[in-house]
């Protein structure tokens, strides 16, 4: 069976969650080995029980020739980071780039040729971005637990608190904590003693999430605490649960879209975040949380490099949770107005679901490269 190397760079679960389902379809074809870290990692391991995995962390370029012991001259690599894909074809491998934030680039990527290069649909502005010449568009890639019939049965939980694989802000472990902590800390009196829906779920990737939830919470009768999840056990979740409130990721998104569920989108804690979130507010989508500053500053954070905005973002965001009482006000309010609404809005993206199905098109494209059938 042919073998191909899946690198998922650890910024939180996205990147892993969007190539772990592009390659579940072709799971019986191929030999997958994957090359990771963190919680991107444990996402794997979790999905892909058995699955032959390597730890680095290639979050850091340095730590790029690592593979090199790993995978032989001429191996085909699938990645959904640019700088690796560029520094793996430069080393020889077949690569092909899977980046569902191709849009956040203004200027075409400047990489060695790739092997192949598949582009998922976006919904905001600049939805090319930095497609090169011969990329292929393609849907938006969503795991198949998402989609589908449920059993059916009661739902275990009534709210479900979802922060994704979130480890770090801006690089910083210490702003993450206190970015859910402050949001446990906004969110739950609301939920819980003042409209009184419970029980709730709170998941994530974060192993201190019963520490930050603090002493009131944990333990709570009505209130459990679930650090980590695979896929298929948190859709099924995600899926059953009234109420639903999760990080604006591109992935869980998304998700919440091939489900046909409306969830209430959290503030945003990095630049794709902030876009993504201003971007379907654009579209008419209300169940959102926006930082009061994200309006004024949308456009200059579009234009940033991703180290200047992350730089600057995260300021913001600390100064918001520690000194700004308006922000807390603000995420209550919104809360309250999506727990109460009977109605609630769908997410506007079924026109990116027209573009072509990704995992067919890298079906032909390893088949060309590995001379199997297609």
């Amino acid at each position: 069976m042919p073998r191909v190397f899946v690198q998922a760079t650890d910024f939180g679960f996205g990147p892993a969650a969007v190539l772990l389902a592009l390659i579940e379809p072709l799971a019986n074809e191929l030999e997958f080995c994957f090359i990771s870290s963190g919680n991107a990692l444990r996402l794997i391991r979790q999905t892909v029980p058995g699955a032959t995995t390597y730890e680095v962390e290639c979050n850091f370029a340095r730590n790029w020739s690592a593979i090199l012991s790993i995978a032989p001259p001429r191996s085909i690599i699938i990645t959904a980071s640019p700088g690796f894909a560029a520094w793996s074809a430069e080393k020889g491998y077949r690569v092909g780039l899977i980046n569902p934030l191709d849009w956040m680039s203004g200027e075409r990527l400047t990489v060695p040729p790739l092997a192949f290069h598949l582009v998922p649909a976006y919904y905001g502005p600049n939805p090319d971005g930095a497609r090169e010449e011969g990329a292929s568009l393609i849907r938006p890639v969503v795991a198949s637990c998402f989609l589908g019939e449920l059993p059916e049965g009661p739902a275990p939980y009534a709210c479900l608190i979802a922060f994704g694989g979130m480890a770090a802000i801006g690089g910083r472990e210490d702003l993450a904590n206190r970015y859910a902590s402050w949001l446990l800390g906004s969110t739950l009196p609301v939920i819980v003693d003042e409209l009184g829906i419970i029980p709730v779920a709170i998941v994530g990737g974060n192993a201190c999430l019963p520490a930050l939830a603090g002493k009131h919470w944990h333990p709570h009768p009505g209130v459990r605490l679930i650090p980590a999840l695979g896929t298929a056990v948190y859709a099924r979740l995600l899926r059953t649960t009234p109420h639903i409130i999760v990080t604006p990721g591109l992935s869980t998104i998304y998700e919440c879209h091939a489900a046909g569920l409306s969830p209430f989108l959290q503030p945003g804690y990095n630049k794709s975040m902030v876009l993504q979130l201003h971007d379907l507010v654009e579209l008419g989508y209300p169940h959102v949380a926006m930082w009061p500053w994200a309006g004024e500053n949308i456009e200059s954070i579009r234009q940033m490099p991703q180290p200047e905005a992350l730089k600057f973002i995260s300021s913001l965001i600390e100064r918001a949770i520690e000194e700004d009482g308006f922000s807390t006000a603000l995420l209550q309010t919104s809360i309250r107005g999506y727990a109460a609404d009977v109605d609630r809005a769908q997410l506007p993206l079924g026109h990116l679901f027209e573009a072509p199905d990704g995992s067919g098109l890298l079906r032909r494209e390893l088949a060309r490269l590995t001379g199997s059938p297609a």
